[in-house]
């Protein structure tokens, strides 16, 4: 299945992960991959997820009769979620940068995707200058938890990030490289 000019605008922030890489190297990525959505796996996952939205659930209630930004709130819960499921406990300062870094790479790549005729234009307003800064210090923050990992082995980490660290092909026993760790966490 060919990705198409979509696959190629995602892959600036993708890489070459399963959502945008095709031919043998999807089908490379997919085997190694494939460990980590296991049924045990996602049930894991799916206690953490139940987790956080109980208590965002209770704080809601806390706060009747309030006037609400619901979503703004339910992307916040969204955003948890995708944290606590891909890296596990990561500090809130992280998990700021992050967002922050998700919401103004998504508009950019929106951007682009939506009315490529702007995209030479993108230079000149600094719009591209600001992506390439903020998937700088997206992938800095990234590749230090996937350090992180790699020299502490013996976590107990359960989240997708220490599954895609773990993959070991049965056949080559190939793993993956830390860009392709990245890659498909991202």
């Amino acid at each position: 299945f060919h990705k198409g000019s979509a696959g190629k605008q995602l892959s600036l922030v993708l890489g070459n992960g399963l959502l945008v890489s095709d031919g043998e190297f999807w089908l490379k990525q997919r085997r190694l991959a494939q460990p980590a959505f296991h049924r045990n796996k996602l049930v894991e996952m799916y206690e953490s997820m139940l987790e956080l939205t109980v208590t965002f659930v209770d704080d809601l209630h806390k706060q009747s009769g309030e006037t609400l930004l619901f979503d703004e709130k339910i992307m916040g819960l969204t955003a948890d979620i995708t944290f606590k499921t891909l890296f596990g406990a990561i500090p809130n300062e992280d998990k700021v940068k992050l967002y922050h870094q998700i919401n103004s790479t998504q508009e950019y790549l929106i951007t682009r995707l939506r009315k490529p005729y702007l995209i030479p234009f993108l230079t000149l307003t600094g719009d591209q200058q600001i992506f390439q800064k903020n998937l700088k210090d997206f992938n800095s923050i990234i590749y230090k938890y996937i350090e992180e990992r790699r020299r502490n082995p013996d976590n107990n980490s359960k989240d997708f990030l220490q599954l895609f660290i773990n993959v070991v092909d049965a056949d080559t026993q190939e793993t993956m490289s830390d860009k392709e760790v990245r890659d498909e966490a991202i």
